[in-house]
């Protein structure tokens, strides 16, 4: 039985999977990761390559500096 208290997120934006935030230029889904954070307690993130991984630290950097 599941508790729903982790869910693995696949970050990336691809033409089958979030394929909207792909067209705009973004390589990562954010509204899925701040959708899932409202659902889950814990989150393990999948990113797929080097410049997905590049972006979400750049995410989540201005995001703390901006709540600091």
């Amino acid at each position: 039985m599941s508790t729903h208290r982790t869910a693995l997120i696949p970050l990336e934006a691809w033409c089958y999977s979030s394929p909207d935030v792909r067209d705009s230029g973004q390589r990562v889904d954010f509204g899925l990761l701040a959708e899932a954070l409202i659902y889950y307690d814990c989150l393990l993130v999948n990113i797929s390559n080097q410049p997905q991984l590049a972006d979400f630290l750049r995410w989540l950097v201005n995001t703390s500096l901006d709540n600091s």
